[in-house]
């Protein structure tokens, strides 16, 4: 059975950013391949147990998260 979506327009919006800069962090070589996997692993699973305010801390946060991990 098929859930509703939790996620708004903007929280779309910020998934964007996020992947945006996820990328380029990255390629600068800013974070470790580990710590973009495990970032993205929480946000996921923040999404697929329906956690809003971890999805969107993630969302709206998440680049500064993962520079605390590198």
């Amino acid at each position: 059975m098929q859930r509703p979506g939790i996620l708004t327009e903007q929280d779309h919006n910020n998934f964007d950013a996020l992947i945006g800069h996820v990328l380029d962090d990255y390629r600068a070589g800013t974070l470790a391949k580990a710590d973009v996997i495990g970032g993205l692993a929480e946000l996921f699973a923040a999404i697929d147990i329906g956690n809003e305010g971890e999805a969107r801390a993630w969302l709206t946060e998440g680049r500064k998260r993962l520079q605390k991990r590198s």
